[in-house]
């Protein structure tokens, strides 16, 4: 008796130790994929967007169109949520054990530029592959350069290579009014986003999410990505 009672608290001790070290390997997981401000679902407001899908965003927070492949796409005008659900998306991500990583576009743009003049694009990129899921936020409400939009065309454009086993991506997009204007001596991006943009909205296995009402005029490239593998 008193060897089964020992037997069951080494068992309840190894139980106790498997939950700690989850908890600290999620833990790790949301602090690698450095959310500007970590949100979940329970705090989303659906009644303000009562055109959401919300059945399809539930369906979506199990995380099963990570494992089949699949692209989520969300589009609205600035300020109806998207940003919100995407993050809550990779929130719940962490939580099943995937690889996330959250990316400003601005902010990987600039990134990409600097590892590129470092020659250390090829590991940037090898790094990005590596991730279940990538999340781009606000691609196309600031303008960029044209070598800007070209490395992040490249980025999307290898998560959508099925034959590099690479990641495919859900995509957020805004329909703002700021649209990138030419100046002197600076190449305008738009045939490299125009590119990017088409390549995002006519792949195959795709979710589309229509956050608020009609969208109003939409800039040349623009959107959030959530690219899973």
């Amino acid at each position: 008796m008193d060897n089964v009672d020992h037997l069951g608290f080494l068992l309840q001790l190894c139980e106790l130790e498997l939950i700690e070290r989850e908890k600290r390997a999620a833990e790790r997981r949301l602090k690698a994929a450095r959310f500007p401000n970590p949100k979940t679902l329970d705090t989303f407001d659906f009644t303000a967007q009562p055109s959401l899908n919300r059945l399809l965003v539930t369906e979506l927070m199990r995380c099963a169109y990570l494992d089949n492949r699949e692209s989520v796409i969300l589009i609205g005008n600035p300020g109806t949520g998207k940003t919100h659900i995407a993050t809550a998306l990779a929130v719940e991500a962490c939580g099943r054990g995937k690889r996330v990583r959250f990316w400003k576009v601005t902010e990987l743009i600039t990134h990409l530029i600097e590892v590129r003049e470092e020659r250390q694009l090829a590991r940037m990129k090898s790094q990005l592959a590596k991730l279940d899921l990538l999340v781009l936020d606000k691609l196309g409400y600031v303008p960029t350069s044209k070598l800007g939009a070209e490395l992040l065309f490249e980025v999307i454009s290898t998560a959508y290579e099925p034959d590099r086993n690479q990641q495919p991506a859900l995509q957020k997009l805004d329909g703002g009014r700021r649209q990138e204007l030419p100046t002197p001596g600076r190449p305008s991006p738009s045939a490299a986003g125009q590119k990017m943009t088409r390549s995002c909205s006519q792949k195959e296995n795709q979710h589309v999410l229509i956050v608020g009402d009609a969208i109003q005029r939409p800039c040349e490239t623009f959107g959030i990505g959530l690219a899973g593998r």
